[in-house]
């Protein structure tokens, strides 16, 4: 069985996958914190060059999570690093030698 799972998943692309989902669900989720944060923080801001600084990471921070989102999509849409033809004829093999 273990044969079969090693044809079928490949453990390096999923350990990347597995990786760039972590570091980019947390730091984006860091990313919105820091936002929130400061809009707290614009809102009871006295000076006005405060104001303006977290009105900067406020909008920095909106591009950020607003490109993540549109990257994400992209990627999604766009599966140009796949070779399924190739991987779908392994699988096809292994199935038919555990018969």
């Amino acid at each position: 069985m273990t044969a079969l799972a090693t044809a079928l998943v490949n453990w390096s692309a999923l350990g990347k996958i597995i990786l760039v989902g972590l570091i980019g669900g947390v730091g984006l989720v860091l990313v919105f914190g820091l936002g929130v944060y400061a809009f707290e923080r614009f809102e009871s801001a006295r000076s006005l060059g405060a104001k303006i600084l977290d009105a900067t990471v406020i909008a920095l921070v909106g591009v950020l999570c607003v490109g993540a989102v549109v990257v994400g999509i992209i990627a999604m849409a766009n599966p140009s690093h796949s070779s399924s033809s190739s991987k779908e004829k392994k699988a096809a093999a292994v199935v038919q030698r555990a018969d």
